[in-house]
C-alpha cells in the first residue's frame, strides 16, 4: 500500500514551486492560500486534497509523481478530480488501517476488563473510554477534512 513522504513531497514542491519561478508568497496568492502554509507543506506538513488538485493542475504536473514520486513529472493530460481521488485511494486506504488497527486494541482492551472485572480499576475503564472517544473525534474531524477538501476540488 503506498503511503505519502510528506518530506519529500514537500522537496517536489519546492522543486516545481522554484523553477516555475515562484516565490512561497506568490504561489500561495496564486492558488489562495497563506504564506505560511507553502512554507509548512514544502517543509512536510501534509497539504489538504485539493492543494494537491491545484497544483498539479496549475503547473501540468502528474498528480501521482507529485504525492509519490512515480512517474513522469509533466502531466500527459490534466488529471481531473476523479482520477486524482483514484489516486490517493490507497493513502487514504492506509489511514483507514491505522484506525481499525487502533480499533483492535481498544477492543482488546475492553475484552480484557471484560474477562477480568476484579483486576480493573476506574483508572483503567477510563482509560479506554477516553482512547475510545479520542479516536472517534479525530477520525470524525479527519473525514469532515476530507470531505471538504473534494467539494473544494470540485470547484
Amino acid at each position: 500500500m503506498e503511503t505519502i513522504q510528506n518530506n519529500a513531497f514537500g522537496s517536489r514542491l519546492r522543486q516545481i514551486r522554484k523553477e516555475a519561478g515562484f516565490s512561497q508568497a506568490a504561489l500561495a496568492k496564486e492558488l489562495g492560500y497563506g504564506n505560511q502554509q507553502i512554507t509548512r507543506y514544502e517543509g512536510g506538513t501534509e497539504p489538504p486534497i485539493d492543494f494537491w488538485k491545484k497544483f498539479s493542475d496549475r503547473f501540468g504536473i502528474n498528480i501521482r509523481w507529485l504525492i509519490f514520486g512515480e512517474g513522469q513529472v509533466k502531466a500527459e493530460t490534466a488529471d481531473g478530480s476523479a482520477h486524482a481521488f483514484e489516486i490517493l485511494r490507497p493513502y487514504v486506504e492506509a489511514h483507514i488501517g491505522e484506525i481499525a488497527r487502533e480499533i483492535t486494541i481498544i477492543e482488546d482492551d475492553i475484552q480484557m476488563l471484560r474477562i477480568h472485572p476484579d483486576r480493573a480499576d476506574e483508572k483503567d475503564i477510563s482509560a479506554v473510554i477516553e482512547r475510545k472517544q479520542k479516536l472517534l473525534r479525530n477520525e470524525l474531524k479527519y473525514f469532515e477534512k476530507v470531505l471538504d477538501d473534494i467539494e473544494r476540488a470540485k470547484k
